[in-house]
């Protein structure tokens, strides 16, 4: 049985086959084979079948469907999942590529079982409380933060701008799993940093995942690449994508999208490990705090003592990271007897956490916050 056509035609999926244990990439091409005649497929009606068109329907039980006019149209997307969850699917048993289904009206896929299972687990649904926003999302989508929950600017700032993540330059394509940041320019007589506006994590240059806001009414929600861009402002395509910063009158995007590529933090740390035991110990005790305020947030709320023991918490923490940063900055360096630049890495994005995290127990009502 020779390889699909469709691995063939779309490169980026070629290493699947590096990754997938064999078994599993001979389940794949059997389903390959599946989608070379599923997805030739048309309605059957006499309507005008249009090119490149597609609506994604979110419904309410966490399922994702898109439709079209033909299966072809949509047979793009599911590669770009494909390969956007790649890792995932590698695991699963018995993997089959969804089937492409056409009545009279329409034809439509449920997407839902390609979907990396942080994804899927959250599609359509929404927190209890306000806090967890758009940065939030892009982060933990990215495996770079642990739990949903509040992010602020500075926060998604200071993770894009450290050495887990690099700019995509203009003409470098983008691969599924990048975090877009929008950006506000600020229009001054001296030159201002931009503003940190929306993130989100590209999928294919037609979908996206994004949560759009921090109130509790905003889903999680897969949606189209361009409707994101025109709910945040950005109507020209020539500003979806810029390297750096354009020029404020001259640039003329007052609002534009930078791409960049990231490791997550699990990645990243197992190329350059930390040294201290000390550190590494408060970063579990950190992510446990933040586990249980997602756990608020979405599945139990906590009672105000717990949310007291939590904030207690999280400032006795901060104390001890603020203490080891001006430790270092005292004696005048990078590293410190016992501290890796790992270590002081994990211990300016904890500060970050913290400040975040303070501000998600005020969503959620914390006494004295």
């Amino acid at each position: 049985m020779k390889p699909i056509n469709v691995l063939k035609t779309y490169a980026s999926i070629v290493s699947l086959i590096f990754i997938f244990p064999l078994n599993i990439y001979a389940q794949f091409t059997v389903a390959g084979e599946k989608i070379e005649a599923s997805y030739s497929k048309t309605i059957t009606g006499n309507e005008k079948l249009r090119d490149n068109y597609f609506t994604i329907d979110n419904k309410e039980d966490q399922q994702v469907v898109l439709k079209a006019d033909k299966c072809s149209v949509l047979k793009k997307q599911i590669l770009a999942l494909i390969e956007f969850n790649k890792k995932e699917i590698a695991q699963k048993e018995n993997f089959q590529i969804p089937e492409c289904v056409c009545t009279d009206k329409f034809c439509s896929v449920n997407i839902t079982t390609l979907l990396p299972q942080e994804i899927a687990s959250r599609a359509n649904s929404n927190p209890s409380c306000h806090g967890p926003n758009c940065w939030n999302n892009a982060l933990v989508t990215g495996n770079i933060l642990p739990s949903h929950r509040y992010t602020s600017q500075e926060e998604i700032n200071f993770w894009l701008n450290s050495p887990l993540c690099r700019e995509r330059e203009v003409g470098e394509a983008p691969r599924p799993g990048d975090i877009i940041a929008i950006r506000q320019n600020q229009f001054s007589k001296k030159e201002k940093p931009s503003q940190e506006y929306h993130g989100f994590t590209y999928i294919s240059p037609e979908l996206s995942y994004s949560k759009n806001g921090y109130i509790k009414s905003q889903p999680y929600a897969i949606q189209k690449l361009e409707n994101v861009f025109k709910v945040y402002g950005i109507n020209s395509r020539r500003c979806y994508h810029v390297k750096g910063k354009p020029h404020i009158i001259f640039g003329g995007c007052p609002k534009y999208g930078n791409y960049f590529r990231c490791l997550s933090l699990e990645e990243y740390l197992e190329k350059n490990p930390g040294t201290s035991l000390e550190v590494t110990k408060k970063m579990e005790e950190l992510d446990m705090l933040q586990c249980q305020i997602t756990r608020s947030v979405f599945e139990n709320p906590l009672s105000q003592t717990a949310k007291e023991n939590i904030k207690d918490a999280i400032f006795a923490l901060d104390g001890y990271i603020n203490n080891k940063l001006n430790e270092t900055k005292n004696n005048q360096g990078h590293e410190q007897e016992g501290l890796s630049a790992t270590d002081i890495l994990l211990l300016l994005g904890a500060r970050e956490a913290i400040n975040a995290c303070v501000e998600q127990l005020y969503f959620m009502g914390t006494p004295g916050l």
